[in-house]
Order: structure tokens, then sequence, then C-alpha cells
């Protein structure tokens, strides 16, 4: 049995897709303390900071503590003031997402 990040990780390509990144952009629907115990958003962290690229997060929820590894994130349902507010029109919101994210990114 092997881990199911590192498989698709191998899968996909990702250390060759990473070589030369200077970002990575990667999305949860709860991104929390489990999302680093061997999962693939976590896996894609740890490689992304291997590669030396910046890390940008969009998730329906942030719970806890975002790593330093990350460099902004982004919570739909804190954008949209509610969970269900952002699953209600979740174009809109990852529309917003995706542009603070930029912001928050670029620092502009």
């Amino acid at each position: 049995m092997t881990p199911g990040a590192a498989t698709i990780a191998t899968l996909v390509g990702l250390g060759d897709a990473l070589a030369g990144a200077d970002l990575v952009l990667t999305g949860e629907g709860r991104f929390d303390e489990t999302s680093l115990t061997g999962k693939v958003v976590g896996s894609l962290l740890d490689a992304a900071d291997s590669a030396g690229a910046s890390v940008g997060v969009v998730a329906g929820q942030i719970g806890g503590p975002v790593p330093g590894s990350v460099s902004a994130s982004v919570s739909l349902a804190e954008l949209a003031g509610s969970v269900e507010a952002a699953q209600s029109d979740p174009a809109t919101w990852l529309t917003e997402a995706g542009e603070l994210l930029f912001r928050r990114l670029t620092r502009g």
C-alpha cells in the first residue's frame, strides 16, 4: 500500500509541473489541520514548498491556522458571510475569491 496523495502526485506528474513554477493555486471544501495529514492538498503544499513556489489556497471554509507555507488564503464562507450564502451562489463567490487571492498574492 502507498499513500494516496503520493500516488496521485506521481500519476499527474506533479514534480515536473512544479519545476520552475512560481505559484500554485489549490482548494478544498474545508481546509484545516487534517488537510496537512496525508491529503492531496497537504502533499501539494509540501511539494510546492520544496519547489520554491508560492501557494494560494481557496477553501469553502478555513478552520484553524493556515501554515506559513501558504502565501495567501481565502475562505468562501467568510467572504460570503456564511456557508449557506457561499453555497447559494458559488460562481460569484469563487470569482470574488480569485480576485481577493490575486490581490493578497501580489499585494496589489
